[in-house]
């Protein structure tokens, strides 16, 4: 079986990229590498463009947040109260029609 040496140099990573002293505490990264900052750009020069979609979606989002919401209470007590006495009708061709559309985008005329 091969030995493998201990070797204090580090392989690049990215292709063209020169090996490193893993020993070498006074390593800083040069302007080209990730993390450097180039000397020409300031923070002033950075923009982010946010898509339209995104804005409108943003407002409608504000108007629906500050909406109250709707109280059904009224209504749920009312069909509460009919479907105990036995009063409540469902329509089942309504109810046919309402299952077709939403599944399967169907409908009858």
């Amino acid at each position: 079986m091969k030995r493998v040496e201990n070797t204090s140099k580090r392989t690049p990573f990215f292709p063209n990229q020169k090996a490193k002293n893993v020993n070498d505490q006074s390593y800083s990264p040069s302007e080209n590498e990730a993390g450097a900052v180039p000397k020409d750009k300031s923070q002033s020069d950075s923009k982010v463009s946010i898509p339209l979609g995104t804005k409108v979606f943003s407002r409608i989002k504000k108007l629906v947040d500050k909406t109250p919401p709707k109280n059904n209470m009224e209504k749920i007590e009312q069909l509460r109260n009919e479907i105990q006495a036995g009063n409540y009708y469902v329509n089942e061709n309504i109810l046919a029609d309402k299952v077709l559309q939403n599944e399967f985008g169907l409908w009858r005329d």
